[in-house]
């Protein structure tokens, strides 16, 4: 058996004329967006998925000019989602 996995896995996000490669996280980035995340009020965690997405590629100012509706497909995008 053998298995190739690419190292980083890319997301391009066009925004208007302009493309962002945006990174999937690996584990410790996932790690570490979960306890910074878990410790947050509400109010904060815009905040906190902005910057983190500013980690894995897309200019924070970019961001927070996205509608909330773009911003939340972005980050379902990069992170993994459960099996049900």
């Amino acid at each position: 058996m053998e298995l190739k996995i690419a190292a980083k896995e890319i997301i391009k996000v066009h925004v208007e004329d302009k493309v962002y490669e945006v990174s999937k996280p690996n584990n410790r980035q996932l790690l570490e967006f979960a306890k910074a995340s878990k410790s947050v009020e509400e109010s904060d965690a815009l905040e906190k998925a902005i910057e983190f997405l500013a980690i894995l590629g897309l200019p924070a100012e970019v961001s927070w000019d996205l509608s909330p509706g773009s911003l939340h497909e972005i980050v379902q995008a990069v992170l993994p989602q459960k099996k049900s």
